[in-house]
């Protein structure tokens, strides 16, 4: 049991050494192995170790073709510790690094084997050239683009100088664009996962071993004419750099060329003589300061310029700007030979004369001088006219005039917070700080000198500037206003019909509201009148103006109307006697709001045959002066209902009992009234023997309309 303990200890351990050895690479020449290559990985851009002090390494490795390629290089620092640049490579493959000592002798060579990277980790830091990010800085730089990938739920940490920059938990492959790494940093990023912990390492350069090329890195340099005796050259800072007006070996690396510093600044400059001229100018490396890795190449293609280069230049031009010779002196004449101003190039040429007062049309006359020497050159222009019609926001379109410009973009701008006074004061200006400005669009030019662009409508107050553009040049037109020429809009003054006699208040209900100025409604007047107690078409006016002077008038009919009926009276439903005399119209009025009595103008239709008892229906219409007609249904009854007789229940009375046979009998009749009197019985009751007795009682009203009731009597 021992034993085995023992083996598996032994086997544990070999394991553990051979993991965590740090190098991976087979001598391939040379009796000696001097150089030790760390173990590459395929998330490596990277490869690193140690040689001979000051020993150069390079790199041997095929391109996409599958040819042998030198490319890379680096420098063993005095320590013998190198890091050289390869780019990514595939799991499975191999790379050679090649050894010379420091006088350029060859030493060995050695074959990388690349291992895969664990957690499907990759890693690379490049640029890009579609629309790139610039930080601003002694001299501009693009930042670059750092590609990560892992598995799921690993961490990753990016370092620079052994300071982590960034953290963060990987959910998919992602990019991300540091702001701390500079052109020619190495950068390390150290994945983990559970007990998995793994560090590989980039560097920030444009190179790439496919093509040998590079994308590209903003390198500027200082304008240079055929007088200039310097040129300057803004370089990443911190960094060494070959080339320029510097010798170059072609036995490379046997014989490094010599390196400079770019420094803090950056800036290179480079005075002219006899020896040395623009026609001098060698292709620029850049290395970083470390180990001189070559991190980026660049091929000048310079030209020189004897006369000045002028901006376009119109009526509207406060100063004449341009590039011409460094330190020149730029004087501004007219067509009479009127100096019209002067001022001097700075020392990258360029130059800003004020002027003022130009005219259309006219020639202008620029020349170069250098101080103290018979060196001068000019150049003619012309001041061109150009303007823009007022714009407004009730229309689509920008127009102007100017000969130059194949193309157009037209800026919304911002203006700078202001106070509403400072606004107010500055709302018809034409110059005015903005805080941004938000392109309209870019438009094409015709040939002829006017142009009208389709802009859509702004809203009023807005502010609209064209730059015109023209091979590589650009003529900034004075800034507009857009004019509020929207008027104001009236709601509620619709026309309208109202009663006679009723109350009109014409501003009841209508309002009015503003594009800029917003609610007007008190701001509206109104002329004429309406009379509402005589009927008639009035026309009423309303009027509203907004604080640009943009008015809204509109006219308002509202007719007064009587739909008033006019009243009948006196015609209710009525019952009258059998045989009576009757009139439909007597007590029958009719009334009107305007006419007054219309009861002559009563027409009734329909008849009553009062010899005939039933109902009958009279139809009674009016009509007033307005043509408002009313009508009244009357019903006339020829009475046909009878009495009523009422108190002659049949009774029991006792024996020989004194009786009455109209004592409580009473008779009613619609019409007549009391007919009691009326009353006649028939029929005796004997008092004094018993036995059922029957009575009838009759009566009639004067329609002949006969009530007849019998009634038992009992005697006990």
């Amino acid at each position: 049991m021992e034993k085995i303990k023992n083996f598996i200890l032994i086997s544990l351990s070999l394991l553990l050494f051979f993991s965590t050895s740090n190098f991976a690479t087979w001598t391939v020449s040379a009796e000696e192995d001097v150089t030790k290559v760390n173990r590459f990985y395929s998330a490596d851009e990277v490869v690193s170790g140690t040689t001979i002090p000051n020993a150069r390494v390079t790199y041997e490795g095929p391109n996409k073709r599958g040819e042998k390629q030198e490319v890379f290089s680096a420098l063993a620092n005095k320590e013998g510790v190198f890091k050289l640049f390869v780019e990514s490579h595939r799991p499975d493959t191999t790379f050679k690094i090649h050894t010379y000592d420091s006088t350029g002798k060859y030493i060995e060579s050695d074959e990388v084997f690349v291992l895969r990277a664990s957690l499907n980790a990759a890693f690379s830091i490049y640029y890009v050239d579609d629309e790139p990010t610039y930080v601003q800085g002694p001299t501009k730089r693009i930042l670059p683009v750092l590609r990560y990938n892992a598995s799921p739920g690993s961490k990753i940490e990016i370092i620079i100088d052994n300071k982590v920059i960034k953290s963060f938990i990987v959910e998919r492959a992602g990019i991300l664009r540091p702001t701390e790494v500079e052109l020619g940093d190495f950068v390390k990023m150290r994945v983990s996962k559970g007990d998995i912990v793994k560090t590989y390492e980039s560097m920030a350069t444009p190179l790439n071993t496919w093509d040998y090329l590079f994308l590209p890195y903003p390198i500027f340099t200082s304008r240079v004419t055929t007088w200039s005796d310097s040129i300057s050259i803004y370089l990443p800072p911190n960094l060494k750099y070959s080339g320029l007006f510097n010798k170059t070996n072609s036995d490379y690396p046997a014989e490094p060329p010599t390196l400079f510093t770019t420094g803090e600044t950056g800036i290179v400059k480079q005075f002219f003589n006899e020896n040395t001229t623009l026609k001098d100018l060698k292709p620029l490396t850049l290395y970083e300061d470390e180990f001189e890795n070559v991190v980026y190449n660049y091929f000048f293609t310079l030209k020189t310029s004897t006369k000045p280069e002028i901006d376009p230049v119109s009526q509207i031009t406060k100063e004449i700007t341009g590039f011409a010779t460094a330190s020149s002196i730029i004087t501004v004449f007219d067509e009479q030979k009127n100096k019209l101003g002067e001022s001097t190039a700075d020392e990258n040429g360029k130059f800003a004369v004020p002027v003022s007062n130009l005219t259309p049309d006219t020639v202008i006359k620029i020349e170069t001088t250098m101080p103290n020497t018979d060196k001068s050159d000019y150049i003619y222009t012309s001041v061109e006219e150009v303007y823009i019609e007022e714009l407004s926001d009730n229309n689509a379109y920008i127009t102007g005039q100017s000969s130059f410009g194949t193309t157009a973009e037209v800026f919304l701008l911002e203006p700078a917070s202001l106070s509403s006074n400072a606004t107010k004061a500055i709302a018809g200006s034409t110059a005015l700080a903005t805080n941004s400005k938000k392109s309209i669009g870019t438009f094409t030019l015709s040939n002829n000198s006017t142009f009208k662009l389709n802009i859509g409508k702004q809203k009023a107050n807005s502010i609209v500037q064209v730059v015109l553009k023209e091979g590589g040049k650009s003529l900034t037109l004075p800034s507009k206003t857009v004019k509020d020429k929207t008027a104001p809009v009236i709601s509620g003054a619709a026309n309208k019909s109202i009663p006679i006699n009723s109350t009109f208040n014409a501003k009841t209900n209508v309002s009015a509201k503003d594009n800029v100025n917003g609610t007007l409604t008190s701001a509206i007047k109104v002329s004429g009148t309406v009379n509402t107690k005589k009927k008639g078409t009035y026309n009423l006016i309303y009027t509203v103006t907004d604080k640009s002077g943009n008015q809204t008038k509109i006219t308002r009919k509202i007719t007064v109307v009587d739909n008033v009926k006019p009243v009948i009276s006196g015609a209710a439903n009525k019952t009258i006697r059998l045989n009576s005399s009757f009139n439909p119209k007597t007590s029958v009025t009719a009334k009107d709001n305007i006419d007054g009595s219309l009861t002559s103008k009563i027409k009734v239709t329909g008849t009553v045959n009062t010899k005939k008892k039933g109902t009958y229906t009279l139809k009674y219409t009016v009509t007033d002066s307005s043509k408002n007609v009313t009508t009244v249904t009357r019903k006339i009854t020829v009475d046909s209902t009878k009495p009523v007789i009422s108190g002659a229940k049949s009774k029991t009375i006792k024996l020989r009992s004194s009786f009455s046979s109209k004592t409580g009998v009473t008779a009613k009749d619609n019409l007549d009234g009391n007919l009691t009197s009326k009353i006649k019985v028939t029929g005796t009751v004997n008092t004094k023997a018993k036995g059922s007795y029957t009575l009838t009682y009759t009566v009639t009203d004067k329609s002949n309309n006969k009530a007849v009731v019998k009634r038992k009597i009992t005697v006990k």
